[in-house]
């Protein structure tokens, strides 16, 4: 009867010979735990090299220069000698032959620059309506000398530059508009050096301008009057730091390690997270189990040797039970991984069932 009774169940079950059998690879919470948390700052270090390698962080630009310049000019005669002005600082008209200007133009800055510069002598005649210095009748811009060119290697440079110009020739065109026009008009010549500066191209920043230092000289006035127009500036370039993305390929990479950073930091979130949280399905499945059989089972730490003996793998509480019933065998408990997986067994001297769960297959069958 003994016999026959061993023949049934194995009969109801599957044998499976263990080391015949090829199981999947199962990663339990522990080595997951462990495998994210080295993930996370090895992915986070690649991407932020990676997506530094791809950007170019322009510097802060600081740079503080300065220009002056006083023009002296001379108020020449028929004989060219010099005229001095009379107690009022102006001249009278009919003494003046020409005007002569000399100007020195000092351009500065805090760091060593390559700089260009065109600079030569200009003359603007200007006729306007008179008392209403917004309406322009003529203007007429005269280039009294060639222009010229100088580069500025270093921090500092200076421009010296001088010419003429016939006072009377200016005066008589201005004359001869307010007669042939019969206006009433102010007029005047801005006579000046024109100096345009601009940054060398390889310099990480731009830095141009242009600068009229000179005189400005009344004409149909029986009284002459000459003022001085000088420079004395100091000005600065700020420029914030600019980001300028130099390798596509890089910041590809980048943003792909670091999807693997944030899937790796959910992973540990995830984790962690369910081991805070309430009872699982399987927690839940297999403390019932274990509070119905409590006088039935036995909690081992290690699990039993497979070796020599047949291996029959059940699927159910149900089957186990029914094999411990037919072996008359005490139900072995082993925990292989925390909250996640763990192994039932009945043995006897030739066989053993063994009832695996886990939680993964639990949260299958509950989906």
């Amino acid at each position: 009867m003994k016999k026959k009774e061993e023949i049934e169940i194995l009969e109801e079950y599957e044998i499976v010979e263990e080391e015949k059998k090829s199981t999947p690879i199962y990663i339990g919470y522990t080595p997951r735990l462990v495998i994210s948390i080295i993930l996370l700052p090895i992915f986070s270090m690649i991407a932020v090299f990676l997506l530094y390698k791809a950007f170019q962080v322009k510097d802060i630009i600081n740079v503080r220069y300065s220009e002056r310049s006083t023009p002296t000019f001379q108020v020449l005669g028929e004989d060219s000698n010099t005229l001095s002005p009379a107690e009022d600082g102006k001249w009278n008209q009919t003494d003046i032959n020409k005007v002569l200007l000399e100007t020195s133009y000092d351009f500065q800055t805090n760091t060593e620059t390559t700089m260009n510069f065109t600079y030569q002598m200009m003359a603007d005649l200007i006729i306007l309506e008179k008392d209403n210095p917004d309406k322009v009748f003529f203007q007429k811009n005269i280039e009294v000398s060639e222009p010229k060119k100088e580069v500025m290697e270093g921090k500092a440079i200076i421009i010296k530059d001088q010419a003429s110009i016939d006072y009377q020739e200016y005066n008589e065109i201005a004359s001869k508009y307010k007669e042939g026009y019969g206006v009433e008009t102010d007029s005047f010549i801005n006579f000046y050096l024109k100096v345009s500066y601009k940054s060398s191209p390889k310099e990480n920043f731009i830095l141009e301008g242009t600068e009229t230092p000179g005189l400005r000289i009344s004409l149909q006035q029986e009284r002459v009057d000459l003022e001085v127009e000088e420079i004395d500036a100091d000005k600065r370039i700020n420029k914030k730091p600019e980001i300028q993305l130099v390798s596509p390929g890089y910041l590809g990479l980048g943003i792909l390690s670091g999807l693997c950073g944030v899937f790796a930091l959910s992973q540990i979130i995830l984790l962690v997270t369910a081991t805070m949280d309430e009872r699982t399905i399987y927690d839940k499945t297999v403390e019932d189990f274990l509070k119905k059989q409590k006088g039935n089972i036995e909690v081992i730490k290690k699990a039993i040797p497979k070796k020599k003996r047949t291996i029959i793998r059940v699927n159910t509480f149900k089957e186990l039970l029914k094999a411990q019933k037919k072996t008359k065998q005490k139900i072995f408990y082993h925990v292989i991984n925390e909250h996640h997986k763990c192994e039932f067994y009945v043995v006897n001297d030739t066989e053993m069932f063994i009832l695996t769960i886990k939680e993964v297959d639990l949260e299958k069958e509950k989906d």
